[in-house]
């Protein structure tokens, strides 16, 4: 049995999945294996994945154009390594990425997924973003996934016996963030953390499926990027009501934070975070500070884009 197995389903990879597959082939770490999902695309991803000649590839065909959360449950299925990481078509691993995090979560046992720092490239290799400081507080890290997705899909490893026990799963029609959801239930059943390591070069650009599917699907993807914020916050035990968590995903966005044009605005979404507060204290929740951390940030930003639009008016 191999120590990880790595999930990269392929869909229309065009140039990409080369470099992809060869990050995942030259790791420091080598007992792996790498689960090419096949999802019947209609360029030639799959006669290039067929050109490696390598036994730790295992390619699991599709009988039709699935989508990503078949494909990736699918590998979910498959999967016989101890740890589970994923790597989309087009994202390319640093050379000791699988070492790292395998090596973090044995010295770490209570932590269930690892996620780790990124880059961002573009179609050329060209850095458009460099790394970033990650969070790597758990309770941090639970708090957030109250409101926004922390993780890109690739840069994350985690154990096998925990989304098997915990009957995890990617849902469907999701608009791309099927990974969003899927992290969101991992945050209610486990202790999730990063490694301050580089460790992903994260491909964006016009042409690939996260920025096609905003593209094509903005306005359903807004709808269901609120509803899976409510879906976190009302399965995490928070009592709000419809009108208040419209407030709050005008507010807290994907995207960034958004505008409060007027003083009541601005204080009807105060008196919703003042009751996060209330609530999380009454339960007793480790994540409190993390929260009220949080919300002095988002409060500062939020006046800060009240008064540039009042200046630009």
């Amino acid at each position: 049995m191999p120590r990880i197995s790595v999930i990269m389903p392929v869909y229309n990879a065009g140039i990409f999945v080369k470099q992809s597959i060869e990050t995942v082939l030259n790791q420091t770490c080598d007992d792996f294996e790498l689960l090419v999902i096949d999802d019947c695309g209609t360029d030639d991803s799959m006669r290039v994945v067929e050109e490696f000649s390598d036994r730790r590839i295992r390619i699991l065909k599709n009988d039709r154009n699935r989508g990503i959360a078949y494909s990736r449950n699918r590998g979910l299925k498959a999967a016989t390594g101890e740890f589970i990481a994923l790597l989309d078509h087009d994202d390319l691993a640093t050379r000791e990425r699988f070492q790292k995090q395998a090596d973090f979560l044995d010295c770490h046992s209570d932590i269930d997924v690892v996620g780790g720092n990124a880059q961002w490239i573009d179609e050329n290799n060209k850095v458009i973003r460099d790394k970033i400081a990650v969070i790597s507080d758990p309770n941090y890290i639970k708090m957030m996934f109250l409101f926004r997705n922390l993780y890109n899909n690739s840069e994350v490893m985690f154990r096998r016996k925990f989304v098997e026990e915990n009957h995890l799963h990617y849902r469907e029609n999701c608009f791309g963030m099927e990974d969003f959801c899927f992290w969101i239930e991992c945050s209610k059943k486990g202790k999730m953390s990063n490694i301050e390591d580089l460790i992903l070069k994260k491909r964006v650009f016009a042409a690939n499926e996260t920025s096609r599917v905003w593209s094509l699907h903005q306005d359903e993807r807004r709808k269901k990027y609120a509803e899976l914020q409510a879906f976190s916050i009302r399965s995490s035990g928070y009592d709000f009501t419809d009108g208040e968590l419209q407030i709050l995903s005008k507010c807290i966005r994907e995207d960034g934070v958004g505008v409060c044009h007027t003083n009541e605005e601005l204080e009807g979404f105060y008196k919703i975070l003042k009751k996060f507060i209330v609530q999380t204290r009454e339960r007793k929740m480790s994540i409190l500070p993390a929260m009220q951390n949080f919300f002095r940030g988002i409060l500062l930003e939020m006046v800060s884009n009240m008064n540039d639009e009042q200046v630009w008016k």
